[in-house]
C-alpha cells in the first residue's frame, strides 16, 4: 500500500515539466549558454548551444540595431558559423562592424545548423539566415513587438524629440510612423503621432529638424541615432 502511493507521488512529480520559453535579456541568454556548454558531449548538447546562441544573437541586434532584420551566415574556416552580411526589412545591406564581430564571436560556437530559426539561403551571400522573429508571450502565442526607433533628434535643453520608428506593419503604403514631442524644458507633452510616406519622410524631417534648430535653444538639437540604411541613411539630417 505504501509503495503504491510513493509510485503515484512520483509519478505525478515527474509529470510537472517547466516550460522552455526564450530568454528576455541578453544576461539571461548568456547563463543558458554557460549551462549548454556543461551538458554532455551529444546532440542534445550541440542543441541546447545552438539554442542558446540564436537567443543571444536577436536579442544583441535587436539592442544595438534594431534595423537589422536578417542575419546571413556561412561556414567558418575555424569552425561553427560566421557572419556573411546583415539586411534591412527592405533587404538592403546593413553595415555594423563590431556588432559583426561580436555575432561571429557568438556564432562561432554553432556545430549543428538544422535549427529551426536558421534557413537555407537561395543565393549567397551565406548558406543560412536568421530572421529576427516576433516577441513571444508566456503561452509562446506571437504578438508584434514594439516598433524600434531608427532616427532620433533631440533637444536636452528643452525636451523637444522627433522619432521615426520603421514602416508600420500592415499598412499598405509602408509608411514611416513618426512622434513628435514637445517639451518646456520641465514638462513633456504627449506626443504626436503621424504616418509618412517613404516618398515624404526626407522632407518631413528635414523641416522638423530645421524647426528644432532656429527654434528656442536650438543649438542643443542632436541627432541621438541614425540606424537606416541606403540613401535614406545620406539624405536625413545630420
Amino acid at each position: 500500500m505504501n509503495r503504491k502511493n510513493q509510485t503515484s507521488t512520483r509519478a505525478r512529480t515527474a509529470a510537472v515539466v517547466p516550460i522552455r520559453r526564450e530568454p528576455d535579456t541578453v544576461e539571461e541568454a548568456r547563463t543558458r549558454l554557460a549551462v549548454a556548454f556543461d551538458f554532455p558531449l551529444g546532440p542534445v548538447r550541440e542543441k541546447r548551444i545552438t539554442d542558446a546562441v540564436l537567443a543571444l544573437i536577436t536579442l544583441e541586434i535587436r539592442r544595438r540595431n534594431p534595423a537589422i532584420t536578417t542575419v546571413l551566415f556561412d561556414w567558418a574556416p575555424y569552425g561553427g558559423l560566421g557572419v556573411a552580411g546583415f539586411r534591412s526589412h527592405d533587404g538592403n545591406a546593413v553595415h555594423d562592424h563590431e556588432l559583426d564581430l561580436d555575432i561571429t564571436h557568438y556564432a562561432s560556437d554553432i556545430r549543428a545548423a538544422d535549427n529551426p530559426a536558421l534557413t537555407r539561403t537561395l543565393q549567397p551571400p551565406g548558406l543560412f539566415r536568421l530572421d529576427m522573429p516576433l516577441a513571444t508571450g508566456p503561452t509562446n502565442t506571437a504578438r508584434p513587438i514594439a516598433l524600434a526607433p531608427i532616427y532620433e533628434v533631440k533637444n536636452s535643453v528643452t525636451g523637444d524629440q522627433l522619432i521615426v520608428y520603421g514602416r508600420a506593419s500592415g499598412h499598405s503604403e509602408g509608411s514611416y510612423l513618426v512622434a513628435h514631442v514637445t517639451g518646456t524644458g520641465t514638462v513633456i507633452a504627449a506626443p504626436r503621432i503621424q504616418l509618412i510616406h517613404p516618398e515624404d519622410l526626407v522632407a518631413h524631417t528635414t523641416d522638423a529638424v530645421d524647426l528644432m534648430r532656429h527654434g528656442q535653444a536650438g543649438h542643443a538639437t542632436v541627432v541621438r541615432a541614425n540606424h537606416t540604411t541606403g540613401a535614406l541613411r545620406n539624405q536625413l539630417p545630420t
